[in-house]
């Protein structure tokens, strides 16, 4: 006997849920490391490095949570698990090009000011889209019950 259809999207939705907080967490695990790097040279004083994760925690969230609730919960749920999206170097490969794209897109908007280089913001920005993409496509089958391609 087979769960019932809610059930099933309930299930995918902590799926995708799960998905997107594992991608979220490797972002900040990317900014602390960027920011004690700053700390060793001495251009961030140490007590600020706590402050500043939890600074970035919210702003990568201004990102993460529209994108998860808008795109990748529905992609998620509906996205059937013969498509060669799921597969994990396609899923992969198009989260990193995602997350560049998104983070391009936001700093050519004159983004909020930051005093992280270029290219910090935009290696965070792939690694929670590549991160979130693989590990999606690694857990698909757990929470999707079916085989994907």
């Amino acid at each position: 006997m087979s769960a019932s259809p809610i059930k099933q999207a309930l299930w995918k939705a902590l799926g995708s849920f799960v998905a997107t907080s594992v991608g979220w967490s490797s972002g900040l695990l990317v900014i602390a490391a960027f920011a004690s790097a700053a700390a060793l040279r001495g251009d961030l004083p140490w007590r600020e490095v706590p402050v500043g994760v939890v600074g970035y925690c919210f702003l990568i969230g201004l990102f993460v949570v529209p994108i998860w609730l808008f795109i990748l919960l529905p992609l998620y749920v509906l996205l059937p698990s013969t498509s060669h999206l799921w597969r994990t170097p396609i899923c992969t490969a198009l989260g990193l090009a995602v997350g560049i794209g998104i983070m391009f897109a936001y700093l050519s908007m004159g983004g909020i000011e930051v005093p992280m280089a270029l290219w910090q913001i935009t290696v965070t920005g792939s690694i929670v889209g590549g991160v979130t993409c693989f590990f999606g496509a690694r857990t698909a089958t757990y929470f999707r019950g079916t085989p994907t391609v």
